[in-house]
């Protein structure tokens, strides 16, 4: 069974900073006409795409055997039986666009016109954009895995994560219209730097290292240009002690984002934190399943 608590302004009021080993209690919070959209995987590993309004606090299968959705503007992309890239408005008309290889990683431009995926060929890994009209254009290609695209606020620029000699992964910005790839972090071996969320002037990203035997991560922030690198959390308290695991980091807007994190719970949970204070988390999903993939609409709409 799904319990959920959201405010109905995003009020941060549990805080997990570094050092403390309370509890999380579950607040009691004032449901909004937010609207959570989130994959949870069954216990025979396949994977469905639920919504949570919560102002009716109704939930909803929005699509069964799916992966990966992205939210923007109302719409949502995601992976469909693992091979085709579906696209959808948020009350349920879904239509699929591409069956490609083995797609992955599928997310929107703000305004919701272009959708960037990779795909993994025999060979080679594959940076996809494509309109939903069915254009589709292959912007960058290689033998080292690439995850996670995220556009740019202006559409202009898309970040990504690459795995790199080193065998650890770092970020990369290209342009959307194609070109070569800048690399926006030289990669160090033991860590990799993965989960792009980009506003309009700074890149969010996860770092995760193994500290004493523990995966680990802190969210990190750089410019669009790649200067000005900033360790905006810091529960392994400068990677000294072991912290948790976060993954997923997504954009809600400039000032909030959204992740799954193993804090003070045995299961992964959804938690959201402004940029202003990246340490001071707000735990949103008390769980029974694994859920994955989060995005929250603040203000949705349900008739467009």
């Amino acid at each position: 069974m799904i319990k959920y608590t959201v405010p109905v302004a995003i009020l941060l009021v549990v805080s997990c900073t570094k050092g403390s080993n309370t509890q999380i209690p579950k607040p009691g919070r004032t449901v909004s006409d937010s609207l959570l959209v989130y994959q949870v995987n069954g216990t025979n590993g396949n994977g469905a795409i639920f919504s949570k309004n919560f102002t009716k606090g109704d939930s909803n299968l929005l699509v069964s055997n799916a992966t990966m959705p992205y939210v923007a503007s109302q719409r949502m992309v995601y992976i469909k039986s693992g091979k085709t890239l579906g696209y959808s408005k948020l009350n349920g008309i879904s239509r699929f666009l591409f069956e490609l290889n083995e797609p992955s990683d599928p997310c929107l431009s703000i305004d919701a016109r272009l959708i960037c995926v990779v795909d993994k060929t025999i060979d080679e890994y594959q940076l996809l954009v494509m309109d939903t009209l069915g254009s589709k254009t292959t912007l960058y290609h290689s033998s080292f895995e690439i995850k996670q695209p995220e556009f740019s606020t202006d559409g202009v620029s898309i970040f990504f994560s690459q795995k790199t000699e080193t065998g650890n992964f770092t970020i990369y910005k290209i342009s959307s219209g194609g070109g070569t790839p800048m690399q926006l972090i030289a990669p160090v071996t033991g860590i990799n730097y993965t989960d792009c969320a980009a506003t309009a002037d700074r890149l969010y990203f996860l770092q995760s290292r193994t500290v004493s035997g523990k995966f680990s991560t802190e969210i990190c922030s750089v410019n669009l240009s790649g200067s000005d690198f900033q360790k905006n959390t810091d529960f392994t308290v400068n990677w000294s002690q072991p912290g948790f695991v976060m993954q997923d980091l997504r954009k809600i807007n400039s000032s909030t984002l959204i992740f799954i994190s193993e804090y003070g719970s045995t299961n992964k949970e959804i938690f959201l934190a402004k940029v202003d204070n990246l340490s001071f988390h707000s735990r949103i999903t008390y769980t029974d399943n694994y859920e994955s993939h989060p995005n929250l609409v603040p203000a949705f709409v349900k008739d467009f």
